[in-house]
């Protein structure tokens, strides 16, 4: 399984989810991935299951500005990886 969320760091260093307090999302925030090289589709040879994912950061709203630590949070049960998200 794969996971992405949206996050604020606080001052402290702590990362919270905050979609809906600042009107951000990222779809998809849950899929599964084949192994890295890719796997292949028992049920049709044609579509082999991906071994990536595009993510897509959406902002609604004007509830955010520069001065907040936004990341976007992405990973699987083995690894995680922090994005730092810039509102212009």
């Amino acid at each position: 399984p794969f996971y992405a969320k949206v996050m604020v760091r606080q001052e402290i260093g702590d990362f919270v989810e905050v979609e809906r307090e600042y009107q951000l999302s990222v779809k998809p925030r849950f899929t599964h991935l084949a192994p890295r090289g890719g796997a292949s589709n028992a049920c049709d040879a044609n579509k082999p299951y991906s071994d990536s994912v595009e993510l897509k950061v959406f902002h609604q709203g004007n509830n955010v500005d520069s001065s907040t630590d936004c990341w976007l949070v992405a990973g699987t049960e083995e690894e995680k990886h922090y994005y730092r998200i810039e509102i212009l």
